[in-house]
C-alpha cells in the first residue's frame, strides 16, 4: 500500500489540463477507454498514459497497476469551452496479472478504479 501511496503523491506533482470523466475496460480490445474533458483551445492536446509497475493492494489483494494521464497541452492557458476527447490506450503486455487499473489525472481530485 506505502508503493501506492507514493505513487500518487509522485502523481499529484505533474499539472495537467484533463479531468476524467468516465473510464471502463474493453475487454475486446485489452485496453482501457477514458472520456476526459479539457478547457484551452489554444494549444494542442494529445493524451496519453503512463503506466507504473504493477502492485498487490494490501487490502483488496488484488494486482493492479497504476495509470498517470498525460497532456501535451497542459501548458495551454486558453479558457472557453470544454472540449471532450476519448482516449483509447492498451494496457502494457508485460506478463503482469492485474485486476484493476487506478488512472490518475490532477485535475482529478480522486482517482479512477477499473475493475477489468
Amino acid at each position: 500500500m506505502k508503493a501506492l501511496v507514493i505513487s500518487m503523491i509522485f502523481f499529484s506533482q505533474f499539472s495537467m489540463a484533463a479531468r476524467i470523466v468516465s473510464a471502463s475496460w474493453d475487454a475486446n480490445s485489452q485496453s482501457v477507454v477514458v472520456d476526459l474533458v479539457y478547457q484551452g483551445n489554444c494549444l494542442a492536446h494529445n493524451f496519453n498514459i503512463e503506466w507504473q509497475a504493477c502492485a498487490v493492494d494490501p487490502t483488496t489483494q488484488k494486482v493492479v497497476r497504476l495509470g498517470l494521464i498525460l497532456d501535451s497541452g497542459w501548458q495551454d492557458t486558453c479558457t472557453g469551452v470544454d472540449q471532450y476527447q476519448t482516449l483509447t490506450v492498451a494496457e502494457p503486455t508485460d506478463g503482469c496479472p492485474t485486476q484493476s487499473l487506478i488512472l490518475k489525472s490532477t485535475s482529478s481530485k480522486i482517482p479512477v478504479v477499473i475493475e477489468k
